[in-house]
């Protein structure tokens, strides 16, 4: 062997550190596909036995190695042993899982491991034993010697002969490890000693980590392995083309370490281009910038943070220690160039991306660099190209990964909402988020492709989109414009409305002339009628009907306007099937709140006869109107009806409303129909389908006919803002309404007013001759009649204030009723008015000393018997005075029966009967008729006057006068009682214990309080049918009769026969409402829909054709709230305009169910049509992806609930000019901000809020043509759809994405937004679209139903009162609670009333304190004062001392003075005087001042004051005689006065006195104070 070099002995380094170095050396170079491993049985399968090479210490997977290794050298390799469970070795102790039985007896090789061999010892036995103690061949027990078990043979032969001290032990072990190393690439006949060049370059191409990669600057593998010969054969001093080396210097060669091999080797004394270019990695590199040599090469850069050395490390490798640099690979994700230098300041300049692979390419490593091929893009410090499909990749593990340095895959796709597809990505792109550009379409991502003429193509599109017919599209349409299709839609739609218009208009003239005037189509008629009538379709004609067309169409030809009474009682068409009287009892009512008219109705009783005229008369607020109101069903009260067949029955049941007619006082018709129409379908209403049609027409024609009406029969009616006809003729139409259909009893309230006094006239003497010919029962309010009119009413019901009854009988007999009690009525004046004066008056007193409002008492005690018995005259008396005081009229009528049928003023004739019967009426009116007795006027009684109404004395007097008045009537009137009685123990239901009756001379205040507000009114229908009447009301007969019936048979034909009228009204009511459609086509229905066409051309502008998928919602929020907001207020009018007609209508007897879907069906057209019309302009102005009928669909259920929601408001007793406003803003509040976007349905998700914005229109609108909309674009924008329905919670997303709201993205967040994103599909929604659809639908049922449910309400309120109160009642009686709502009320009330008396005491406890404060204070200012006064009386006494004391000095001095001075001092004196006397005036007028001021205080606070008490008793006021008043001059105070409520004459004064010192005055000049 040869010795160290010289290199490693200067180092003077152990051996045994060259050992370690040695073996680690070839550790690396040995690991041929090397495996990792983390137990033993990893590195099984093998062909050669391995273990797992793992340290116990910072190594996390270890290396599968050849077992020779453990047992060559097991210090190095035999870690400590890991078992298992069982027992067995998983981890270290090598030598046991390898089996290394070094030691043991052996007899041969192979009885030892791999690595030993069989040892002779010396001594028996032998014992396995490392190849690195086989010197000699005669070691070993194996006759090949020690080859046959090491490679290497005998040491002495590769390293010669043994030293005196032995062989080098790392040496040795270096030997036997190559030998071992390089036993797999010898060849054959190889020598043991030698290596050939071929074999050390098979070991080295071999090693794993020499495998580098490859590039076009330098080979690793070949420059490494190059250098690696070059040293060898260096070592062993022998020339390259040698053909073989020593093991020896192999092994001496790479136990110097693998840089000193491998790396270049330099020499500084070479010439510059003899150096190495490129050097390696792990090698020393010139640490400059763009060096010539020893450059590192590409992925790698010369770095000073890599490089590590000692100083001593000058004395081994010289160049090592001068270059300071040594070639480190670059990060991943970076690109570095041959020649990269890096300065040691910015080593961390690698960290700012300084060296990144640039984004648009890639780096594999970090010496390659590839430019991003299309369809793929390269972020920066990208390692490899990814697919732009984000379908594809968004199921790769990569899609977790950041990119760019940004976010991941799906962070992007979910929260960036970046294009999954529609995206382009070209060579050298960095994101795959291009979008394709608008005007292109991107079927892949290596492509975009312009987009072709004809069609349009929005950004991220992957396909073109065909453009609508007419725009215009040419090569590269991003979005057309539709604005000129929408235009021409317009154009369209308007002229097809104004040609509809015309047509509609002249087909309407067209066919009322042919119905009307062709004969043909009359024979075409009737022979349909009797193909017909053979197929069983149509009803059969007698021959009578047959004639009775003839004669009417006869007379339709002669246009006859006249009509004859005499004939209604000859037609047959006018019988009735019953003629009915009503009787009623204690009939109690009031008006509702906030009615205008109307009074209080107090236990009335009365009978209305069949075919009499009974007129209701009183002042305003006496209850006329709600007597008939509570008499017809239109007004809920405490009532019980029964029918003649004794059941109890409600007045508001279609069968008995049909029966009930009532004139309304306004005239409530149907503007837009003619006066013919107004009749013709509400005879078709009413009139049951049984009546033929000659009867229907006779009907009619005859109603036109005594009307006055049928020379205009084919004008439309009017209204008052648009007159057509007068008023006059208005009200007769409303009469006529009612006349045909025929009903038993007729309401009229007021018929007359407004009308002057002939229409008024005419109108009394029409219904008067109405009730006798059709034996109608009509009652009628009349306001103020002529008393031409007045004595025409049959029975007349006279009613006072109050609701309280003063007269009910023939009105001839009423005036003379009233003359008994002593009223006058002047000659001058109507007999009427005059009533009405008198009835107006409560307080008015008559001659006989009867007062107005004790004749409810005289009515029910007197007054009914005194008119039983002039019942009998009653018809002749009315005759003759009608004959006699009518005479001018009955003149002018008799004159019309000679003119020419139809030229009558009143288009009234009379025939020769009735002439006669006229004749002799008056001449029975010129003998004297003397019925009643006439009393003078009677002297005032004041002391009859003076007595208090009610009072006993009064009701004493009054019974008296009573008997006086009406002597022989008392008998009379206590049989007609009895009778009575009697007659209403008959009429079943009116008999009662409790009698609500007033007694005689009874309070009249009590009147109404007899019966208790609980007992209930009775009303009685007596029904008494005519001999020959042909027409049966079967509706009505089946239910009152079937009903009862026990058997079902007949029971459901009742039924059936009731839905089939419904029905019948139904298709009438469609009829009539489709022709008054037809006529309000101009301008209602042209606005309309101009209004539509103008909001939707608005609205689509506003939004365009270039919006994104984001503005979806809010678009369709947008459209859907304009559309609703117009077809609320559209359909608004359905019940709004007509809601007083509809109302008549339902009084009287039309189906409430008919009414409501009538008005639904014909609505059905516009609720189609107008989301047609809007959507027509809207969808090609904004041109959706989603088809126009789905649209149209959303848009007709949105129509459908708005309209619902209109029904509801217009048939709510919200007021009419407070609908329109209530609409609007309901219909904005649910479509602008309840649309489920903000807030969102998922924010409102389990909250109250989710309920309210349930009932939205646009929340479901927007959620279907969202849905809808986004179908189209799911291919390619699933993404984007899943984020916005999870945003707002559309498609119950919200619900089944997982999103906790980071921005961080968890795992369960994107695995459930990957596997939504995979399920995902067009039709994933489906179930939610269908779902919104069908509640709006529903909603809209809903509110149809609703309004439906308020019109049935409002008709049959009274039935509802009623039944509320009887359910009350039977729930009190059940619980009890009244009682507990009384001890309630008591309780509060006594609280109330406690309350109350604790304010009350606080007050007076306020006000006494008040007082003693007040008290005080006068007493204080009276102190006050008489301190004053005491002071300046003091003083007047010390001025008069001093004064006087002066005048006295005066005197003596001039006295002693000279006598020649007397005059002047008299003059003196006198001057003095004067003096004195005004200084007392002064004082004493000081004194009065202050008396007087401190007096009145006194007076005005408390008597008996200080200042009080120098007052002289006999005075009557506080101030001095001064200034108090003169006294009387006569002592009396006497007035002369008159009153107009009592006796005039002189009265005495109170303030009347005596002399002249009394009360009233005092002395003018006495003392009135003392000083």
């Amino acid at each position: 062997m040869r010795p160290a070099s010289a290199a490693n002995r200067a180092a003077g380094l152990p051996s045994k550190l060259m050992l370690y170095l040695v073996l680690s050396l070839a550790c690396l170079l040995a690991a041929n596909a090397q495996r990792t491993c983390n137990t033993h049985s990893d590195c099984d399968g093998t062909s050669s036995k391995r273990f797992c090479n793992s340290v116990p210490f910072g190594r996390v997977n270890g290396v599968c190695e050849d077992c020779w290794k453990c047992c060559l050298f097991p210090d190095r390799f035999n870690f400590t042993a890991t078992t298992n469970a069982n027992g067995n070795v998983v981890a270290g102790g090598c030598s046991i899982s390898c089996g290394c039985n070094s030691g043991s007896q052996c007899t041969a090789n192979s009885q030892c491991a791999r690595g030993l061999f069989c040892m002779k010892s010396g001594l028996s036995p032998t014992v396995c034993a490392p190849c690195t103690r086989c010197t000699a061949d005669s070691m070993a027990t194996d006759p090949a010697g020690c080859a046959a078990a090491c490679p290497a043979g005998p040491l002495a032969s590769v390293l010669g002969a043994a030293p005196p001290g032995g062989y080098d032990p790392d040496q040795v072990a270096a030997v036997t490890f190559w030998s071992f190393a390089l036993a797999p690439w010898r060849e054959v006949g190889y020598n043991r000693t030698m290596v050939k060049a071929t074999e050390l370059v098979a070991l080295l191409s071999n090693e794993s980590y020499l495998s580098k990669p490859v590039n076009a600057s330098f080979d690793y593998n070949t420059t490494y392995m190059r250098e690696a010969v070059r040293t060898v054969y260096s070592t062993a001093q022998l020339p390259i083309t040698a053909a073989a080396v020593p093991l020896a210097a192999v092994a001496e060669t790479f136990a110097a370490g693998g840089r000193a091999t491998l790396c270049p080797k330099l020499n500084s004394s070479a010439p510059a281009d003899a150096l190495p270019r490129v050097t390696g990695p792990g090698c020393a590199c010139n640490l400059t910038s763009d060096p010539a040599a020893n450059r590192c090469p590409s992925g790698f850069r010369c770095s000073r943070s890599g490089y590590l050395a000692l100083s001593a490390d000058v004395l081994v490798d010289p160049v090592w220690a001068a270059l300071g640099g040594v070639c480190v690979p670059c990060d991943a994700g970076q690109y570095c160039a041959e020649g990269v230098y890096v300065k040691p300041s910015q080593e961390a300049a690698r960290l700012k991306h300084d060296l990144d692979c640039p984004a648009g390419s890639y780096c594999p490593s970090p010496g390659q660099i590839i430019t991003c091929p299309a369809g793929y893009y390269c972020g920066q410090r990208a390692q490899f190209k990814t697919t732009c499909n984000y379908t594809d990749l968004i199921s790769t593990p990569e899609a977790l990964i950041p990119q760019d340095g940004e976010t991941d895959i799906i962070t992007r796709l979910k929260r960036n909402r970046e294009p999954i597809r529609g995206n382009y990505c070209p060579e050298g792109s960095s994101k795959p988020s291009i979008v394709c550009e608008g005007g292109y379409y991107c079927p892949n991502a290596t492509s975009q492709i312009i987009c072709p003429a004809g069609y349009y193509c929005k950004p991220q599109s992957i396909y073109p989109v065909a453009c609508p017919p007419v725009v215009a599209c040419p090569e590269g349409t991003e979005s057309p414009d539709g604005r000129p299709l929408a235009g021409l839609i317009f154009a369209f739609i308007v002229v097809g409305m104004y040609l509809l218009y015309w047509v509609t208009e002249l087909g309407m003239w067209v066919g009322e002339r042919i119905i009307r005037h062709l004969s043909l189509v009359a024979r075409i008629r009737k022979n349909l009628a009797n193909l017909g009538q053979i197929a069983g379709i149509t009803e059969t004609q007698t021959e009578e009907h047959k004639e009775m067309e003839k004669v009417q169409e006869a007379a339709r030809a002669r246009n006859e306007v006249g009509f004859q009474m005499a004939t209604m009682k000859t037609s047959p068409w006018w019988e009735l099937n019953e003629n009915t009287n009503i009787r009623f009892r204690d009939v109690r009512g009031r008006m509702p709140k906030g009615k205008d008219k109307g009074g209080q109705l107090e236990g009335i009783t009365g009978f209305f006869e069949a075919g009499k005229l009974s007129a209701i008369m009183g002042p305003s607020g006496c209850g006329k109107t709600t007597l008939i109101l509570v008499l017809s069903g239109r007004m809920p009260a405490a009532v019980s009806v029964f029918n003649d067949e004794h059941e109890t029955v409600a007045l508001t049941e279609t069968r008995y409303r049909r029966k009930l007619g009532f004139v309304p006082q306004d005239d409530i018709l149907h503007a837009d129909l003619t006066v013919r129409e107004n009749l013709e379908y509400s005879a078709r209403l009413k009139l049951p389908q049984t009546v033929p049609r000659v009867y229907r027409h006779g009907i009619i024609d005859d109603t036109l006919r005594m009307l006055g009406m049928y020379d205009k029969q084919d004008r439309l009616t009017g209204s008052v803002e648009n007159k057509v006809i007068s008023g006059g003729e208005r009200k007769r139409v409303s009469i006529g309404v009612e006349i045909v259909g025929k009903p038993p009893i007729l309401f009229m309230d007021e018929p007359t007013s407004g009308l002057d006094a002939a229409r008024s006239s005419e109108l009394c003497t029409l219904m008067s001759n109405l009730a006798a010919a059709s034996k109608t029962n009509i009652i009628a309010v009349i306001h103020q009649p002529r008393y031409s009119s007045f004595i025409l009413f049959d029975k007349l019901m006279l009613l006072a204030p109050g609701g309280k009854m003063l007269f009910q009988g023939p009105p001839t007999l009423c005036v003379p009723y009233f003359r008994i009690l002593g009223f006058h009525f002047p000659v001058e004046e109507n007999h009427a008015d005059t009533l009405l004066d008198i009835v107006a008056e409560p307080k008015m007193t008559s001659d006989r000393g009867i007062r107005v409002e004790e004749l409810p008492i005289v009515w029910h005690s007197k007054g009914e018997a005194w008119l039983h018995r002039f019942s009998n005259p009653v018809e002749r008396f009315r005759r003759a005075v009608q004959a006699m005081l009518l005479s001018n009229r009955m003149t002018r009528i008799a004159k019309s029966a000679m003119r020419p049928q139809g030229t009558g003023a009143a288009n009234v004739t009379t025939n020769a009967a009735e002439t006669k019967a006229i004749a002799s009426a008056v001449g029975e009116a010129k003998r004297p008729v003397k019925l009643l007795p006439d009393w003078s006027t009677k002297k005032h009684k004041p002391e009859r006057d003076a007595l208090k109404t009610g009072s006993p004395e009064r009701n004493e007097w009054l019974a008296v006068k009573l008997t006086k008045l009406f002597p022989k009537h008392a008998e009379e009137g206590a049989a007609m009682e009895k009778q009575r009685q009697a007659l209403e123990g008959y009429e079943r239901g009116f008999h009662s214990e409790t009698s609500s009756t007033p007694t005689e001379f009874s309070n009249p205040d009590t009147i109404s309080e007899s019966g208790s507000s609980e007992d209930m009114g009775k009303i009685l229908l007596l029904k008494y049918p005519n001999r020959g009447d042909n027409i049966k009301d079967e509706l009505a007969q089946t239910r009152a009769g079937h009903i009862n019936n026990c058997d079902p048979r007949k029971w459901f034909k009742g039924w059936k026969e009731g839905i089939m009228w419904e029905f019948v009204q139904l298709r009438w009511l469609v009829h009539r409402n489709l022709v008054k459609s037809t006529r309000a086509f101009w301008p209602g229905t042209v606005v309309d829909v101009l209004l539509l066409q103008g909001a939707a051309f608005i609205v689509g502008v506003i939004q365009g054709s270039k919006w994104g998928l984001s503005a979806v919602p809010s678009n369709v929020v947008m459209a859907y709230l304009v559309l609703s907001v117009l077809s609320t207020v559209t359909h608004l009018r359905t019940f709004t305009t007509f809601r007083t007609v509809q109302l008549r209508e339902r009084m009287s007897g039309v189906s409430v169910f008919a009414t409501f879907f009538a008005s639904n069906i014909t609505d059905l057209g516009w609720i189609f049509l107008s989301p047609a019309v809007y959507f027509a302009i809207y969808y090609f102005v904004t041109l959706p992806r989603n088809s126009f009928d789905y649209f149209y669909i959303v848009g007709f259920l949105v129509c459908w609930y708005s309209s619902g929601l209109s029904y509801v408001i217009s048939v709510s007793s919200i007021p009419q000019q407070a609908q329109l406003i209530t609409a609007v803003i309901l219909t904005l509040i649910l479509g602008a901000f309840l649309h489920g976007m903000s807030p969102t349905i998922r924010s409102s998700r389990g909250t109250f809020l989710e309920v309210v914005l349930g009932i939205s229109y646009n929340r479901w609108a927007m959620e279907a043509s969202t849905i809808g909309e986004f179908r189209k674009y799911f291919e390619y924008k699933s993404n984007e759809i899943i984020m916005i329905y999870y945003g707002i919670g559309l498609c119950d997303m919200d619900q089944i994405l997982i999103d906790d709201g980071n921005d961080s993205l968890s795992v369960e967040e994107a695995l459930s937004f990957v596997t939504l994103q995979r399920d995902f599909d067009e039709n994933y929604c489906n179930t939610s679209m269908s779902n919104a659809c069908i509640i709006l639908f529903c909603m809209g049922l809903g509110f149809r139903l609703i309004g439906f449910a308020q019109m049935l309400y409002q008709s049959h309120e009274q039935y509802f009162s009623i039944l509320r109160e009887r359910l009350w009642h039977e729930f009190d009686d059940l619980t009890k609670i009244g009682v507990v709502i009384a001890w309630v009320d008591h309780k509060r009330k006594s609280i109330i009333t406690f309350v109350q008396k604790l304010y009350a005491n606080h007050l007076r406890a306020i006000a006494a304190s008040a007082g003693q404060g007040l008290k005080g204070g006068v007493s204080t200012v009276a102190s006050k004062a008489g301190a004053g006064l005491s002071t300046v009386a003091k003083g007047a006494a010390s001025g008069v001392m001093t004064v006087g004391s002066g005048v006295r000095s005066g005197v003596s001095t001039v006295g002693s003075g000279v006598r020649s001075g007397v005059s002047t001092v008299g003059s003196g004196v006198r001057s003095g005087v004067s003096t004195v006397g005004s200084g007392l005036s002064t004082a004493a007028s000081g004194f009065r001042d202050v008396v007087g001021r401190e007096g009145s205080a006194s007076n005005k606070g408390a008597a008996g004051s200080p200042a009080g008490s120098m007052q002289r008793t006999g005075s009557a006021a506080t101030a001095p005689p001064e200034v108090a008043a003169p006294p009387s001059r006569t002592g009396t105070g006497t007035h002369a006065g008159t009153s107009r409520f009592a006796p005039s004459g002189p009265h005495t004064s109170s303030n009347g006195g005596g002399p002249a010192g009394g009360s009233n005055g005092g002395a003018a000049s006495g003392s009135a104070t003392n000083v």
